[in-house]
């Protein structure tokens, strides 16, 4: 189960991201919810990358980075999105 982000970069809404300090893990359930264009469907594309397998930016002029910690302490991102398939994404895309 993802952790926390480690980072976020090149993605819209997400030019260069590091959480702050304060910011808690994720829970077993996790609501998102913002104004327009604070970059909630931006953040589900990006975890949408790991159940597709194939990310979802994908800008050769600035490739799209992302990292998250998983609950085992380990890292998954952008480089190895194989390595996590335990995600389902239902956002506008999916429907």
């Amino acid at each position: 189960m993802f952790k926390s982000i480690i980072k976020i970069k090149n993605c819209p809404s997400f030019i260069d991201f590091h959480p702050a300090s304060g910011l808690p893990d994720f829970g077993k359930y996790n609501l998102f919810y913002g104004w327009n264009g604070s970059g909630k469907t931006s953040f589900s594309r990006i975890l949408r990358s790991f159940e597709l397998k194939q990310a979802f930016f994908n800008d050769p002029a600035m490739p799209a980075e992302f990292e998250f910690k998983l609950s085992d302490g380990t890292s998954v991102g952008h480089t190895n999105l194989s390595a996590f398939s335990q995600i389902r994404v239902f956002n506008k895309d999916f429907i």
